[in-house]
Formats: structure tokens, sequence, C-alpha cells
């Protein structure tokens, strides 16, 4: 990755932008050079190897930023509202069954224009969402009628919501662009009920998608992305707030889509993207496993790990839990 040799100290603040002092997981002063994209410099922590931003916009060009054109330019506005549900079935998947005659409590975090959590509340959820962006929120209400909270999670834990309130915390490409994740994720955990579920997807910094495209690797290409997260760090930051992480998903290269939508059409179910034969009613997702050994010969369970990393796609997905009274941090 053309990692330089010097370490470097915190750069002085320059107009529009902040200085970042020190790794939001470790605390750690010590980083090095790991990539400069278009101007803005992209450090490797010495201590836990996240990378992150050495100076980040201010808040009021970041709120210049996340206008509809920054949305419009990464296909999260769609004319199309079949394509716009279509690409959200993947993502109820994730969230647990409702029990018959119960309305599960979700919040999304960072929820953009709001379509996520239109289509959770078809599918029978009681709905919140956070977003800083006044833009998004205007379009949330208008397009989908969907009333989100403007602003952080951390600013409304305790304000708006009141600790251990939500059944599901789903975070969809929103942690990186956090300004501090470890205070973020803290709320996040705060607001779940003892038992409650987290979903978090973000781009994945360590996976095969990222060494192939390098410079013009997505994740590295937008203003509003601060931090890059590997799984490493990823599950570091949940055990750090007390969640237990219940599943990793690296998802697949983009290389190998095609060959995973046409084997999954002989198999005869939908390939990757594609309508649910049931509108509203996403397939059953399997009961996932705590990570850890699965029980297979050692050699082999190694083999499977590294087949996973080198075929691994852009985005990584962390399901984990708080953990239910007594379980303690």
């Amino acid at each position: 990755m053309g990692v330089l040799s010097r370490m470097d100290a915190a750069a002085p603040g320059v107009t529009g932008k902040e200085a970042v002092a020190a790794c939001d997981l470790c605390g750690g002063a010590r980083r090095r050079r790991a990539r400069l994209v278009e101007g803005r410099e992209i450090v490797r922590c010495a201590g836990c190897g996240l990378l992150y931003m050495r100076e980040r916009v201010s808040d009021e060009a970041l709120n210049a930023i996340y206008s509809e054109g920054y949305y419009r330019d990464r296909g999260m506005v769609r004319d199309d509202p079949a394509q716009e549900q279509s690409s959200n079935w993947e993502r109820l998947e994730w969230l647990p069954a409702l029990e018959a005659g119960r309305k599960g409590l979700l919040l999304d975090v960072g929820c953009g224009i709001g379509s996520f959590l239109a289509d959770a509340r078809e599918a029978g959820w009681q709905i919140e969402g956070t977003e800083v962006s006044a833009w998004s929120v205007g379009i949330a209400r208008d397009h989908f009628g969907v009333d989100i909270v403007q602003g952080s999670v951390e600013e409304l834990l305790g304000t708006r919501w009141a600790p251990g309130t939500f059944d599901v915390v789903t975070c969809w490409h929103n942690i990186e662009h956090q300004r501090h994740p470890m205070r973020a994720l803290k709320a996040m955990y705060d607001l779940l009920k003892p038992g409650g579920r987290l979903v978090l997807r973000t781009p994945n910094a360590a996976s095969f998608d990222q060494w192939w495209y390098g410079q013009a690797w997505v994740g590295w290409n937008d203003p509003g992305h601060f931090f890059f997260f590997g799984v490493a760090q990823l599950e570091r930051y949940c055990a750090a707030v007390g969640l237990r992480v219940l599943h990793v998903d690296r998802g697949t290269t983009r290389a190998l889509e095609g060959l995973k939508s046409s084997l999954r059409r002989l198999r005869g179910k939908p390939a990757s993207g594609e309508a649910s034969s049931q509108p509203g009613k996403p397939s059953a997702r399997p009961e996932p496993q705590p990570s850890g050994p699965l029980g297979r010969p050692g050699l082999k369970r190694g083999l499977l790990r590294v087949a996973g990393r080198v075929l691994s796609g852009r985005d990584v997905t962390i399901l984990a839990e708080r953990p239910a009274e007594g379980g303690g941090r």
C-alpha cells in the first residue's frame, strides 16, 4: 500500500479542516501515511492498524457536502420506487423475526433519505431514524412519509430516546462518516435493550476489492469518509463497548458477483439484487451463531478463513448483540 517508514505527528489545522490528534480506537498518537487520495492523507495507526483521515473537514463544510448532488452521484436516490425497494430486501433479512402481534422497535442511524425505514415499516417494524443532512430529512418526509430526527446518535441519546429503547439498531454505511466512531457505537449500545441486536455495514478496507481497485476503490473516494475499517478493527470496537459479535459477513468481490448470481439461478433462487418471490416479505435468515471456531478440523477451518478473506467484497457486515442483563461488559 506504499506505507512510508516515517512516523508523523498530528498536522496543524487548516482552513475548513481540523486535525485528528489520536486514534479513535486505541488512543495512540503514532501513525504513518498509508495513502494519499486527491490531496487527502489517510494514515494508519501504529498501535491497532486503524486507517483514518489525518484531517477532517469542518461541520460547516460537511453539511454543504451532504446535498442532493452527493446522494444522486452515489446512486442513493433513485427515481424508480421499485428499484429502491428491491435494494432494501437484503438488508431486511438481517433483522430478527418479529413475534406475532408484537411491534419491534428499530432505529436506523444515518438513515439517509429513509427508504430502508419505509420498507422496514411495511414489514411490521416500528421505526425511528437519525440523519445529519437537512436535505435528506426533507426527502424522507416528503417522498417516503418517514419522520426522522436531524442530529447525531450521541446527541439524541437521553434527549430523544432513553437508554434501552430499541430491539434493533441498524447502521448502514454510516460508521465511516462518524467523527468519533467509538462514541457513536457506545450510544448505539446504550440505546439497545438487553438482548437487542446491532447490524452494522461499512466498506471493508481489508478486502480483496480494496487491493484490486487501489486508488479507485470506492471506500477512499468519498469526502465524508473519515475512517476505514477492517474486520479486526470492527470486532475490537464491538468488544470495547460491550457488544458480542454473532456473525461477520465479508460479502463477495465484484469479480465473482456474476458467477454467484448464475449459481443461484441454477439452484432456483433469485440472483443477488433480484426481487423476492414475496415482495415485502424477505426470506428468513438462519439464526447466526457466535463468531469463533466452527468445529471443523484446523487445516480446513484455516483454509476457509483465508478463502473468505481473499474473495471478500467491498463491504463487511457485522451482526452483534447487547448481552442480556447479567452478561456484563
